[in-house]
């Protein structure tokens, strides 16, 4: 049996571990809050018309329930919120280890978005972004190339000084602090 296979196949839930815990602990606490206002509303009312007294005497099967209850309560909390984070993890992790890539040097390669993805105006954004730097570097590019040409040819000495000038001032208007807003 080839294992790469079934080693492709497996997903996994907990890519950001610390992001996704710590959800999983706030919607666990939430739960758990809420069964315990449930019980109290159905203990409440019991215990009022004489049902059953407290903290006497409850019937070992409405204990069971409750437990029960509240197991399958946690379960499904606890599970739900690994599944919900790991919509939004699984493209943090993408996005992250893209910015690596293009940190590197290379950002021609945009990021593919699933159908049913969580970040999809941001994975959208930033594959315009990775259009914009490569078209950016392309027209950056050409201009050395027409430049080389230039002073290869020892031609127009004040026209290749002027788009050195020209250069220079749309990278520094592109890395200027000022145009972010």
């Amino acid at each position: 049996m080839n294992m790469s296979h079934l080693s492709k196949n497996k997903k996994i839930y907990l890519i950001n571990r610390d992001f996704q815990l710590r959800y999983m602990k706030m919607a666990v606490m939430v739960g758990f809050v809420s069964t315990l206002m449930t019980i109290s509303l159905l203990l409440f009312p019991l215990q009022y018309f004489g049902i059953i007294r407290l903290p006497g005497f409850l019937p070992p099967m409405f204990m069971w329930a409750i437990g029960i209850a509240a197991g399958l309560n946690f379960l499904m909390v606890a599970s739900g919120s690994i599944l919900i984070t790991h919509r939004i993890a699984g493209p943090m992790f993408s996005l992250v280890r893209q910015f690596r890539v293009i940190q590197s040097g290379f950002w021609h390669c945009p990021l593919s978005v699933r159908r049913d993805d969580e970040m999809k105006y941001v994975f959208r954004n930033f594959n315009e972004l990775t259009e914009y730097l490569d078209t950016t570097c392309t027209d950056d590019l050409t201009d050395l190339d027409d430049l080389e040409v230039m002073i290869k040819n020892k031609s127009a000495i004040d026209e290749t000084l002027q788009k050195i000038s020209s250069m220079k001032q749309n990278i520094a208007a592109r890395n200027s602090k000022e145009t972010i807003g």
